[in-house]
């Protein structure tokens, strides 16, 4: 992205991005989310001329930042075969990343499965429900319906989880685990992403850039503002 100028570097991106969502969709996660690390790198080199570039940036850096941070919720639900209780959070955390209606919904749907398995029907039920006011294709509104039905006759969960969709949360980039509305934690410096505080001062895992709970000042109209 170094070699471009700027529109090519923003071409550049759009092009990475097309390809990550690609590869996201066809289920090669490390593909996706090494695009998405790459997006947020040339998010660094990116030039805007005005308030509307600059917000279409900080929406990118935002976007890319929530995909980064999904997919590896994912990788490390696949690599926590044999702890299904796990797997089930880790799925559950996916579902609360800010992404693409059609990515979203493959989010529900694990979350939704890995919970109906685990004998936790109201978390799947839960699950089920999200993915039904999304419309998603009309076999998959047909199991999200049937698993509703069959959870508010069996409103019970066998395990307990690290998850309640009720209370609004972030999840730790580092520790992969909620951090609910009122606790403290620190910020990427450059991406935005969360963690406990426990983990400031150490490199983002996200965005593998910035230094966590560093202040960084973003994007700025620096040029733009000194003509004026």
């Amino acid at each position: 992205l170094h070699l471009c100028d700027r529109r090519q570097r923003q071409m550049c991106i759009r092009d990475r991005l097309k390809i990550a969502y690609k590869a996201t969709t066809g289920g090669k996660f490390g593909v996706a989310l090494a695009h998405f690390q790459a997006i947020l790198h040339g998010a660094l080199l990116l030039v805007v001329n005005d308030n509307t570039e600059l917000s279409e940036a900080r929406e990118l850096i935002t976007l890319a930042r929530e995909y980064s941070l999904g997919l590896q919720l994912e990788l490390a639900r696949k690599a926590a075969a044999g702890d299904a209780p796990r797997q089930c959070e880790l799925a559950a955390y996916f579902t609360n990343c800010a992404i693409q209606s059609i990515h979203l919904q493959l989010a529900l749907r694990s979350a939704m499965t890995s919970c109906y398995k685990l004998k936790n029907y109201t978390d799947a039920g839960a699950f089920a429900r999200r993915l039904l006011e999304l419309n998603p294709k009309p076999e998959v509104a047909t199991q999200a319906r049937k698993v509703v039905k069959f959870a508010d006759s069996n409103a019970s969960n066998a395990h307990e989880l690290r998850y309640d969709h009720r209370n609004p949360f972030v999840v730790c980039g580092r520790s992969h685990t909620p951090i609910y509305k009122g606790s403290d934690y620190v910020k990427c410096g450059h991406c935005g992403a969360s963690y406990q505080t426990e983990h400031k001062g150490s490199l983002c895992v996200v965005c593998n850039i910035a230094q966590i709970g560093a202040d960084g000042m973003g994007l700025q109209l620096w040029e733009n503002q000194q003509r004026k």
